[in-house]
This record gives structure tokens, C-alpha cells and sequence, in this order.
């Protein structure tokens, strides 16, 4: 093989006019060398690259690669290690590293000004070197330097300059500087710093096998020696570039497969839901967990059992350690018939929680309006249950007075004409007092005192049948309230009473019995009962009259 390259070499060499190699060897050296115009193009294919970062235009980074003229001192350094021609290194060196210096200070100057949008996929694309980089800078170092030797085909060479990445990485570089990615920044470097290398390598390779570059016979093995001496250093940079950036492309290889799988298994389990759809996904790994966070566009937000689903469809086809985070973006489209990408069920759920809404709103007005009619009472609570599809309405007021049976059957009237003639309605009275300094707010007038004739024997007669009853019946037991109205010839009593027990239907009938045999035959009694008790530290007392206290 070393023989084979060696007659190669000759053959080429022979074969290529003193004039022809003067002439290519004057196209690579004249690039090499800092110019007015090496360094405005320079500072042009730097902006230019920037922007088209920024911009995330692929088109326009395209063009700063063609505008950049970094790759002539690259085929510099490479003729002068192959040669030896020290002052020509030292030239294309400074050169590089003045074109490096400007590109990566343009582009951060340009990243420190505050109105430009985020970092896109033409910047991240340019922090994450591979393998594939490697080789596609060998390819272009091998077209590159065969062009500039090859006078028939030195046109080609702008199209060896699209195809190798230069500026641009140097440009993410500053960009990242800027903003304090200085991993990312650093990917960026190593980027261009291996193509560097591979253009260096490959373009020294083709002007020894075309005989730009005079290497020594065979013998005693100073043409291997000579070989080593030129690309060796080249080469085995090289090598561990490539390792390196094999192992990173396996892993983004790794990171894609993974990533399409999480969307996979999230966009297929997302179609049983109506109208949800997979809006972004990230996730983090470690040895013993993989967390997900995946965004959802949905009409609907996902509760706990949602995720619970999602989250065990995960484990079971990627990883089993997943724990699974949503954020429900809740979206919702109609079309002209109304809202889509809804359930029916949904629909249905959504219809009878309006009506519910819509019900008890007009319930609360009604009472609202009724309960103004009782002084001081205050409504603090409306509740709604179904019983054999009647809706029983319980309404909770504050009230210095229990409201009577009579004044409910009056305000479960307007709510059958005003709402729905099934309701049957229970007010619950919370008994209140309200007081300033100098007396009870809001107080009833004493029945007694508002009575006379007939109506006030009436009332005492009640009273005292009652109390007289209560004692043999119930100790502890007392009347805090009386009152009666006649209605179609039928006396209908109201008492409250203080009571340590519920008073049972029994007991009332036996009370009513009692009324209509020494009172009045007329009579119908409703009782409410007052349950409560009163603790010291030795006993309980049974309840008694609230003017005790």
C-alpha cells in the first residue's frame, strides 16, 4: 500500500507542469495571507451569519458561508505543515485567528442588543457536533484542495465552501457568549475547531497524493516516516474527535428515539380524549426516573385520574419509573353550530350544570324578594335535592323569628308561579339577635301586648294549656314563641319551644286534643322544636327560656 501511494505520488508529480504547481501553489498561498478585503469579508460573513441565526434562516446562513473566506488559511496551514514552510504557518495562523477573533466578537456584540428573538433551530443545530460534521468537513477539506490544485475544476470551490459550516458555528458561539451558554457556546467552538482540523487534514492529503508536496523514496522507511511526520498530529486530533462525537451522536440518536416515543404513546392514549392534542413535550432522565412534562391543548382540564391513565401507558410502553406532569391549555373551538371537539356526554354534563345554575338563581330571587317581608332575616344558604323527581328547595335564614309554616307556604306559592309549580320548599330559621348598646335590633313585638278582646283570652288560654302540658311532659321544656291566625274557619297555632328533645307527631296530637277539648275545637298546632342543652362543669342542664341568659 505505502508503495502503491509512493508511485502515485511520483506519477502525479511528474505529470503536473513547474508552471501548473507554481500556479496552484500561488492560489493557495495568496488566500492565506490577511488582506483589507480577507478581514470586510470576514466582518460581513459574521453579520451576516448572526442575523441569519437570529432570523433562523437557513437560506441566510447559507450565504454567509459562501461570503466567508475562512477556509484559505486552512489550505495555508495545511501547505505549510506538509512543507515545513514555517513563515507561511505563521501567516495562515494569525490569519485564522484574527478571522476567529472578529467572527466571535461581531456576533456576541450583536447578541448583547436586547431586541432579537429567541435561540432557534439553526443555533442549537450548531452546538451539537457529530460525526456526520466530521465527515462532511473531510469531504469538503478533499473537494476544496483538489479544486484549488485542479485548475479545470477551481470554479467549484464556492460550492465547497456552502457545504462546510465555518462562520456559522463561530457566530452561535458569540450569540451563546452573549446570553452566558457557555456550554452551548462551547459546543459551538468545537464545531468549528473539528472542522478546522478535518479541512486541514483532508487538504494536506490531496497535495501530497498530487505532488504539491515532495516526499522522500521508499527506502529505509523515510516516506512512511515523512507521512506521520506531516499528518500524524492531524490525524490522531482527528480520531478522538470522531470518538467523541460518535458517542454524542448516539446519544442524540438515544434522546430522539426516546422523544418520539413519549409523543407516540401520549398522541395515541390523547385521541380517547375529545378535543385534547399533544402541544409540546419535554422531559429530563436519570438513572432511576424519567420525568415527563408534557403540554396539552384540550377543552377540558385533565384531573389526577387523566394523568394517573396517561402516566401508566407510559410506563408500560417506554419506561417503567415515568412520572407524568400536564399542563392543560384549555382551548375551546366552536364552529357555526356551536362548540366542537366536545363529547356528547360532555355537552350533556355542561347543559344540566346551566340549568342547575340558571334553576337556582331564579330560586334565590324569589326568596330573596319573599324574605324581605320578615324583618331582620337574612337568607345564608339555598340547597337543592331531587326526591322522585320533585326538586325539594331548603333555604337557611337568619331570622329573629322562626319563620312560620304559613309564610312558607306562602313563598313555596310564588316559587310555583315564578319558578316551578313542583318546588316544595323548607326554610330552616336560624334564630338570631342583633343588638347595640342600648337594645335588641330588629326585635318582634310581644304577641300578647299587640292582642285584645278575644284575641288575647285566645292566646292565654293557648299559653297556658301549653305550658301546663310541657311541664308534665318534658322537664326543662319552655315556650319561647306563640301565634296564631285563623284560616277557613280553621285556628292554626304556632309554637316554638325550647326542648332538650324533638317533641314526636304523639306528643302534638296529644297537645292538639287537649287544645280542642278546653280551648277551641278549631285548632290545628304546629310545634317547632328548639333542641339544645347547657353544660357547667358538674352536669348538664336541660334547655330553658332564653330570657335566662
Amino acid at each position: 500500500m505505502i508503495m502503491r501511494l509512493m508511485k502515485l505520488n511520483r506519477n502525479s508529480h511528474r505529470g503536473m507542469a513547474p508552471e501548473a504547481r507554481a500556479r496552484a501553489l500561488q492560489r493557495i498561498i495568496d488566500p492565506s495571507q490577511p488582506s483589507g478585503s480577507y478581514y470586510l469579508l470576514v466582518c460581513l460573513s459574521a453579520i451576516i451569519a448572526t442575523l441569519g441565526l437570529l432570523a433562523n434562516s437557513t437560506a441566510v446562513v447559507i450565504g454567509a458561508m459562501l461570503v466567508a473566506p475562512l477556509m484559505g488559511p486552512i489550505f495555508g496551514i495545511a501547505l505549510s505543515l506538509t512543507t515545513g514552510n514555517r513563515r507561511l504557518l505563521k501567516i495562515a495562523l494569525l490569519s485564522e485567528a484574527a478571522g476567529i477573533i472578529l467572527s466571535v466578537s461581531l456576533a456576541a456584540l450583536i447578541g448583547l442588543i436586547p431586541l432579537h428573538p429567541d435561540f432557534g433551530s439553526e443555533i442549537l443545530a450548531r452546538t451539537q457536533p457529530t460525526i456526520y460534521d466530521v465527515l462532511i468537513a473531510l469531504a469538503s477539506g478533499l473537494a476544496g484542495a483538489y479544486a484549488l490544485v485542479d485548475e479545470k475544476i477551481s470554479p467549484a470551490l464556492p460550492g465547497v465552501a456552502i457545504a462546510t459550516a465555518l462562520v456559522p458555528p463561530l457566530a452561535a458561539c458569540g450569540l451563546n457568549i452573549a446570553a452566558g451558554n457557555w456550554i452551548l457556546a462551547g459546543g459551538a467552538f468545537l464545531l468549528f475547531l473539528v472542522n478546522l482540523i478535518a479541512i486541514e487534514f483532508a487538504a494536506a492529503s490531496i497535495f501530497m497524493w498530487l505532488g504539491l508536496v515532495e516526499l522522500p523514496h521508499a527506502g529505509n522507511g523515510s516516506f512512511l516516516k515523512a507521512v506521520v511526520r506531516h499528518l500524524g498530529i492531524s490525524f490522531l486530533i482527528l480520531l478522538l474527535a470522531t470518538t467523541f462525537m460518535t458517542r454524542t451522536l448516539i446519544t442524540i440518536i438515544g434522546e430522539s428515539r426516546l422523544d418520539k416515543e413519549i409523543r407516540d404513546v401520549l398522541t395515541e392514549h390523547l385521541t380517547t380524549y375529545a378535543g385534547a392534542r399533544l402541544s409540546d413535550v419535554k422531559y429530563s432522565q436519570t438513572d432511576s426516573r424519567l420525568e415527563v412534562r408534557a403540554v396539552v391543548i384540550t377543552p377540558l382540564e385533565f384531573d389526577p385520574a387523566r394523568v394517573e391513565n396517561l402516566e401508566e401507558a407510559l410506563r408500560v410502553e417506554v419506561n417503567p419509573n415515568t412520572q407524568l406532569i400536564i399542563r392543560s391549555l384549555i382551548s375551546k373551538d366552536s364552529d357555526r353550530n356551536g362548540p366542537v371537539f366536545i363529547s356528547a356526554e360532555e355537552l350533556n354534563r355542561q347543559s344540566q350544570v346551566d340549568q342547575e345554575t340558571n334553576f337556582l338563581n331564579q330560586v334565590s330571587l324569589v326568596l330573596g324578594e319573599q324574605i324581605k317581608n320578615v324583618s331582620g332575616a337574612q337568607i345564608i344558604d339555598i340547597a337543592k335535592d331531587t326526591i322522585d323527581g320533585i326538586p325539594l328547595i331548603t333555604a337557611s335564614v337568619r331570622t329573629p323569628q322562626a319563620i312560620t309554616p304559613v309564610e312558607v307556604q306562602s313563598i313555596q306559592q310564588h316559587l310555583n308561579d315564578e319558578v316551578d309549580s313542583s318546588i316544595k320548599l323548607i326554610v330552616r330559621s336560624i334564630l338570631t339577635k342583633d343588638a347595640d348598646s342600648t337594645h335588641f335590633l330588629k326585635t318582634t313585638t310581644d304577641v300578647a301586648a299587640a292582642l285584645q278582646g278575644e284575641d288575647l283570652d285566645l292566646y292565654k288560654f293557648l299559653l297556658n294549656e301549653t305550658t301546663n302540658y310541657l311541664s308534665r311532659k318534658i322537664a326543662g321544656a319552655t315556650i319561647v314563641g306563640l301565634s296564631f291566625e285563623q284560616i277557613d274557619n280553621v285556628v292554626h297555632v304556632y309554637t316554638s319551644v325550647n326542648t332538650p328533645i324533638t317533641l314526636e307527631p304523639g306528643m302534638v296530637a296529644e297537645l292538639q286534643n287537649q287544645l280542642q277539648a278546653n280551648v277551641d275545637s278549631r285548632i290545628r298546632l304546629t310545634i317547632r322544636s328548639i333542641v339544645g342543652g347547657i353544660a357547667t362543669a358538674d352536669s348538664y342542664i336541660k334547655a330553658t327560656d332564653n330570657d335566662a341568659w
